[in-house]
């Protein structure tokens, strides 16, 4: 493929699914609201190469390589200061693409909120009781975070590309 393109398919990929918020810059109110009530968060690594079908070891169909439980309020704090300013600070970016190596859980007054991200992509898919939610689109920057949670807990991280 020549230079151009490649720019011109790049360009093409940057364009936001029409699934996801591009005018809201914040997650679903009754899943932002679970989140920020549980008392405890569970964050997962996850294969993107391993899509499965069942659902044991799954994540919204994404192979679990690990998970930990972020049961202190300033490490939620943390955890969740970063994903809401990651939103809040994407420009309407993302690729079409869904390669996603995290995911958040959280449960509050008999409801369960759950985020599938991918960073290579900047999209988040969100979910309530396990049924798909608005998404939004995110930068990399929480990345970083989720990814030192993961590593403190020796939970393994998917390879990046």
């Amino acid at each position: 493929m020549t230079r151009i393109g490649l720019i011109l398919s790049a360009a093409f990929l940057f364009l936001a699914s029409p699934l996801l918020s591009q005018e809201k810059k914040e997650l679903p109110a009754a899943v932002k609201e679970i989140f920020e009530k549980a008392e405890q968060i569970e964050l997962l690594s996850l294969d993107p190469k391993a899509k499965k079908e069942n659902t044991e070891n799954a994540f919204h169909s994404w192979k679990v390589l690990g998970k930990t439980v972020i049961k202190e309020k300033e490490d939620r704090t943390k955890v969740l200061s970063a994903v809401h300013k990651g939103i809040a600070d994407n420009k309407g970016l993302a690729a079409l693409c869904f390669i996603p190596r995290h995911g958040l859980r959280a449960s509050h007054s008999g409801k369960t909120a759950e985020l599938v991200i991918c960073f290579e992509c900047l999209q988040i898919q969100a979910f309530l009781d396990g049924k798909p939610q608005q998404g939004v689109l995110v930068t990399e920057s929480p990345e970083a975070v989720l990814d030192k949670v993961l590593m403190d807990a020796k939970v393994p991280l998917a390879p990046k590309k």
